[in-house]
């Protein structure tokens, strides 16, 4: 699941001209995955 969200920010943050626009993929898997991997370690 983690796989295919990085693997979408990504191909979004390529294919979008808009680097904000783009990079705001990879930002929301980073929220994501670091809110999930402290839930989880705890």
């Amino acid at each position: 699941m983690y796989t295919s969200f990085m693997l979408m920010g990504l191909g979004q943050a390529f294919l979008l001209s808009n680097w904000v626009a783009g990079l705001a993929g990879l930002v929301g898997f980073a929220i994501l995955f670091s809110c999930e991997w402290t839930r989880k370690s705890v």
